[in-house]
């Protein structure tokens, strides 16, 4: 059901907004007097795909959840932040809608202000002690403690899901359980690595190289400030050491987990003893620039808004003393807590998005600590203000100092900017209750409104084999190191290809299905520009039976595009009818030249103008392209601000130097396939450089090679690609060679051994001999049986015509024997090469 009251009703779940639609103009889908454009969301709110209708027309506002600047930015970051900026592009390039778009960003919190206590501690920890083996006493300690806290946390979360009678609800406990228990075995596997490894590897080094061996990259961080080197512990130093670095080089997950253990342990310790505010404020600054920079390295279009929690103190305090005001919070020991129970009973409803998870301390809990304490009214009751604490960062309030709950911040700062009520506020799922459930709460109690909120989009998970990423568990990969491999492209249509708001498993097998369809599509771009250039300008344009086919299947495409993303922004089903279209325009190719027809280039035109414009509006195509096609390098889109000479002259130079390389071999006489060796190097490397793509079509006919515009960086790698690959052919097939001259070799030397020396060699198996070398007596000075000697006698009989085939061999060349042995070992340093 989408409501659980009455629409219009206080405390219904969700009410349809009303409103207008509308569209902007330019905008290719024009707009319409009836809601949306027929465009419907799945809507968090009621869990079905409702109609989407603005509050105000042609405008829509929009605040999403932004970071937690903690730590670097993982690749489930770019699962939210990119799937999001497609579907706001599509709002804004394809429906027409004026996005006004906001984002925060968390820069003081629990998590950063543990991470920034601990990193300071274990820094002033390590900078004071160099005893290798009183770190690791410490560390094991910290480890041990750690892993017991730990295996209650697991053990309690089970025992609450056994006793759960909501089957969502124990669901929920029970994944929380199982990502607990990855964190438990984690913990546990870095106790066994520093037991067995890092410990024994920590202690034979000594001092702070020993101590780098077994927290890694923290303690490296510290030998640099101290003038140190960093990375030295995984390269060794020629001595015995280096076995103790190669292991623990490669325990770096347990080192790492290690590290945060002692961390932590110490944190429980000295927290109180950190004064110095300015440390959280600079953990948080330096991920904040690394989180927009790697959102431009993305390209997600950057948030009309920023707003911070620190600069928006003075209004969530204003905006807590409102709710109180309203009777939905209450001050105790100078925090202040949201009353659930007072909530609900002013007929409002609590837990709108997750209402099955309301009443469970362990799933509220989620991200916040210090959740259970004895000061709320209700189990379900949580901080907007929380007093303040030695080793935390603080403000003056009217309960006196403390700093913002964490659910507090994103209530108050879109209520500033975007105010009441608000078209969409969006996040990942993991946000979804308690955080967003509780901004709706705080939000409703301070604008005394039933809905704050039209539609809620949640972005499904990104798992890696299975399991949740989670900086917790060290199973993320940066967004830095993902497209150290990948391109931004690749990314954004990995997430194309997959619905927005459901799970997807990144691995090797959906990055290459991106890859592949990325091919494809320059591939197709690329034919068709071929074609237009070879039809010219004044090419035929009559139309047959084909063109009709073709133009019919652009229309098909439009208008399926239309229908997948008006279908809660269909993308993967967007994508599937535009290559559609593509194979359409490559049957349509095939068959005008079966029949010797040349394309007609306006209508090839209008189908490759669809597709670039699509996939413009998704973002993988620059939108500053006034044809179609995928630009072909890190330069495209700025050819403008180039020179005449700057865009010419390498091109100029590349002709250049094939021409003095003409010149050169004709002076020296050279061959045909020298000559024609040169246009294959100025085709694999000039033109490659300049991301030209030259195709040989080969044949008697000696037709010209189709000349396509394509990225340089793969070009290079489609050449270096073929050139590993001739590579090992050739060592393949210089192996073979080799084995049978090897062989070959063997089999002569073998022959060259004269008959009668033949079985006197073999006194493993033979004591005594006749005059002719035959054997008469085994080892043990047996005379052989008649069944023995028969078969000495077929073995004499085949060296002797093996000695006499030597002997004519040599007498034909004398020195091929050695020729031989030195074409083995030309082959061997060949093979070595």
């Amino acid at each position: 059901m989408a409501s659980e009251a009455a629409p219009g009703q206080l405390g219904a779940r969700w009410t349809p907004p009303g409103g207008g639609a509308g569209g902007k103009a330019g905008a290719i889908s024009s707009s319409r007097s009836s809601n949306s454009c027929g465009l419907r969301v799945n809507n968090s709110l009621c869990n079905e795909k409702v109609p989407f209708v603005p509050q105000q027309g042609r405008r829509v506002t929009w605040y999403i959840c932004g970071p937690t600047v903690y730590d670097s930015s993982h690749i489930g970051h770019a699962r939210t932040y990119l799937s999001f900026d497609i579907i706001r592009r599509i709002l804004e390039d394809y429906f027409g809608y004026d996005v006004f778009y906001v984002m925060n960003v968390t820069d003081v919190d629990d998590k950063i202000i543990a991470r920034a206590r601990r990193d300071y501690l274990i820094k002033q920890y390590l900078l004071a002690t160099s005893d290798a083996a009183q770190v690791l006493a410490d560390t094991e300690a910290a480890l041990a403690a750690a892993v017991e806290k730990q295996r209650g946390v697991v053990e309690g979360l089970r025992k609450t899901a056994e006793g759960e009678g909501n089957e969502k609800k124990k669901e929920s406990l029970l994944q929380q359980a199982a990502q607990e228990e990855l964190k438990l075995q984690q913990l546990e596997g870095a106790a066994k690595a520093v037991s067995e490894r890092l410990g024994p590897a920590c202690v034979a080094a000594g001092g702070r190289r020993g101590v780098s061996f077994l927290l890694g990259r923290r303690a490296e961080e510290v030998e640099a400030t101290e003038g140190g080197a960093v990375g030295e512990v995984a390269r060794g130093n020629g001595t015995a050491e280096d076995g103790a670095a190669a292991a623990a080089a490669a325990d770096k997950t347990a080192a790492e987990a290690a590290a945060d253990a002692l961390a932590a342990s110490l944190d429980a310790k000295l927290k109180a003893t950190v004064t110095d505010v300015s440390i959280f404020r600079r953990l948080a600054a330096k991920y904040e620039v690394e989180f927009f920079e790697d959102m431009k390295a993305l390209g997600v279009r950057p948030p009309h808004v920023l707003t911070r929690v620190t600069e928006y103190i003075d209004a969530i305090i204003n905006y807590v003393e409102k709710i109180v005001q309203h009777g939905f919070a209450y001050a105790v020991n100078g925090s202040v807590y949201f009353d659930t129970k007072a909530f609900k009973e002013s007929g409002h409803m609590y837990g709108k998005l997750c209402p099955w998870s309301v009443g469970s301390a362990e799933l509220a809990a989620e991200s916040e600590s210090d959740f259970a304490t004895s000061e709320k009214r209700n189990r379900s009751d949580f901080a907007l203000w929380k007093a303040s604490k030695a080793g935390e960062p603080s403000w003056p309030s009217p309960w006196g100092d403390g700093r913002p709950g964490w659910h507090i911040e994103c209530s108050a700062m879109a209520s500033d900017i975007v105010g009441f009520p608000m078209d969409i506020h969006s996040g990942g799922i993991d946000l979804r209750f308690p955080h967003h459930d509780n901004e709706l709460a705080q939000a409703e109690a301070f604008h005394e409104c039933s809905q704050w909120v039209n539609y809620f989009l949640h972005a499904g998970h990104l798992h890696i084999e299975g399991h949740k990423m989670s900086k917790s568990l060290k199973n993320f990969i940066t967004i830095r190191q993902a497209l150290e491999k990948y391109s931004a492209r690749q990314f954004r249509l990995l997430f194309l290809l997959q619905a927005w708001d459901k799970p997807i498993n990144y691995g090797e097998g959906a990055m290459a299905d991106a890859v592949g369809r990325e091919k494809q599509l320059r591939n197709f771009f690329q034919t068709v520009q071929a074609e237009m250039r070879a039809a010219g300008e004044q090419g035929e344009e009559a139309w047959s039976a084909l063109e009709k086919t073709l133009n019919a299947a652009v229309s098909t495409a439009q208008a399926e595009v239309r229908a997948r993303l008006e279908d809660n922004f269909d993308t993967a089903g967007a994508i599937s009818a535009l290559f559609d279209l593509i194979s359409a325009t490559n049957v349509y190719l095939k068959d005008a030249s079966a029949k010797k027809r040349r394309p007609r280039p306006l209508l090839l035109q209008s189908a490759a103008q669809f597709v670039s414009r699509i996939l413009q509006v998704f973002g993988l195509l620059d939108s500053s392209l006034d044809s179609f096609g995928m630009s072909t390098g890190a330069t495209a889109g700025a050819g403008a601000e180039q020179s005449k000479e700057a865009i010419v002259l390498p091109y100029i130079q590349g002709f250049s130097t094939f021409r003095d390389d003409v010149r050169a071999a004709v002076r020296r006489n050279a061959t045909k396939d020298e000559l024609l060796s040169l246009t294959d190097k100025v085709r694999d490397y000039a033109m490659v450089d300049l991301g030209i793509r030259c195709e040989d079509r080969g044949g008697a006919g000696g037709e010209a090679a189709v000349v396509k515009l394509d990225d340089p960086k793969v070009l290079g790698a489609e050449r270096d690609e073929r050139i590993a690959k001739a590579g090992a052919e050739a060592k393949r097939k210089l192996q073979t060679k080799l084995a049978a001259k090897v062989k070959d070799l063997e089999r002569w030397q073998a022959a060259s051994t004269p008959p009668s020396e033949l079985f006197k060699r073999a006194v493993d198996k033979y004591s005594a001999w006749d005059d002719k070398g035959v054997p008469t007596h085994d080892k043990d000075g047996k005379e052989l049986s008649a069944k023995a000697k028969k078969g000495v006698e077929k073995e004499l009989k085949k060296a002797e015509e093996s000695f006499a085939k030597y002997q004519q061999k040599v007498a034909e060349d004398a020195g091929f024997l050695e020729s031989m042995k030195e074409e083995v070992a030309r082959l061997e340093a060949e093979l070595a090469k």
